[in-house]
């Protein structure tokens, strides 16, 4: 009888359906592979870190981190703005009275001219 594996889950806030697309395919090439030494659950919602952060229920002390994963589209003004406020709204969820830590994964295909 094959032995259980052990659940690693994880959570992340994205951009758009391709972020969320990409950590259900990665999730499926981990938890398919007989190596693996644990299952992971990529917990994925396409929402604003602010308002996922709040609708995270903790446990007790429970220390949660969520990656927020986005492109940075290029280095126009509406786009690094877009880019700041998702800083500012990761560090604001941070301060929400709730265990928890939120890092940053980013894409950018910046081109020089």
């Amino acid at each position: 009888m094959a032995k259980m594996k052990l659940t690693m889950k994880y959570f992340f806030t994205v951009d758009g359906e391709t972020e969320q697309l990409y950590l259900k395919w990665l999730q499926s090439q981990i938890n398919s592979e007989t190596a693996a030494k644990y299952k992971v659950n990529l917990d994925s919602k396409i929402q604003a870190p602010q308002k996922r952060a709040k609708s995270l229920i903790l446990t007790g002390n429970e220390k949660v981190v969520i990656t927020h994963l986005c492109d940075y589209e290029s280095n126009e003004e509406v786009h690094t703005n877009n880019f700041q406020d998702t800083l500012d709204a990761m560090k604001g969820s941070e301060r929400l009275g709730k265990q928890i830590k939120y890092q940053l994964g980013y894409s950018s295909v910046l081109v020089s001219k």
